[in-house]
């Protein structure tokens, strides 16, 4: 009886240290992303919107691609925007809320490399929002 018990311990832990490897991979293989999140913004308010992207270091004049998100919106909901986008750190970002009329600058990402399981990847660290320096890898559009 005492061998199969170990056994089961023994399995239980080696399934414990594969899902907290596992689960630790996944969650820090993001490379090079920052998160944008219309948290407290009306769905009206946030109907339509463009992610414009530009070659880094630019000035915003070398567009690559661009992306316009057009919701319809019916002018009695209250609810807040689902909108949540993940955009590539290697480019400058322009994002316009043609609703509420703002447009909000991303570049001069800084990243940290870091050991990715057995890969290396990049996190965002900071970046210039409109020319304000914030930090982690959220842009929480308010």
């Amino acid at each position: 009886m005492k061998p199969i018990a170990i056994n089961k311990r023994l399995s239980y832990f080696w399934l414990l240290i594969i899902f907290v490897i596992h689960g630790c991979c996944k969650s820090l293989c993001v490379d090079r992303t920052l998160f944008v999140n219309f948290r407290h913004i009306r769905s009206i308010n946030a109907d339509s919107v463009s992610f414009v992207q530009y070659v880094a270091g630019s000035g915003y004049t070398q567009k690559t691609d661009s992306v316009f998100i057009n919701t319809p919106v019916v002018v009695t909901d209250t609810s807040y925007s689902p909108l949540f986008r993940e955009i590539n750190t290697r480019y400058d970002w322009k994002i316009i809320n043609h609703s509420l009329n703002k447009v909000y600058r991303l570049n001069n990402f800084e990243l940290e490399k870091i050991k990715c399981c057995s890969d290396r990847g990049w996190v965002v660290r900071s970046y210039e929002m409109n020319g304000i320096r914030e930090t982690g890898d959220f842009f929480y559009v308010d």
